[in-house]
């Protein structure tokens, strides 16, 4: 299995962090383990959206270059800095989907 895939993500408003607005997100691609986490954590009051936040929370792998675990609530963003990290969040499973099947094509030639 190859690394999984990485998309950095640059905000305009950022994510509020202690006194800070932190705009540079870097999101890998999800695997099962995160949806089922994404959506146990939404199930309280599932609605896609909320479903969505805690996948996005869970592949966030960085703020401004810094480990910093983030939880749904923390995404306190406005609707412009959502939609740049739904798009990171997509284009980071296209990358895997892309990956996963260049592999798989490259080990059944092989065959």
């Amino acid at each position: 299995m190859s690394e999984l895939k990485t998309v950095t993500v640059t905000l305009t408003h950022g994510i509020p962090f202690k006194g800070r607005n932190l705009k540079t997100v870097v999101l890998r691609e999800p695997m099962l383990d995160d949806m089922i986490e994404a959506e146990a954590e939404a199930n309280s009051t599932f609605s896609p959206l909320a479903y969505r936040r805690a996948l996005v929370a869970h592949q966030i792998v960085s703020l401004d270059g810094e480990a910093i675990p983030v939880t749904p609530g923390m995404l306190k963003v406005r609707n412009g800095d959502w939609q740049k990290l739904v798009a990171g969040l997509n284009e980071a499973e296209r990358l895997g989907e892309a990956s996963a099947a260049a592999e798989s094509d490259s080990s059944t030639a092989s065959s």
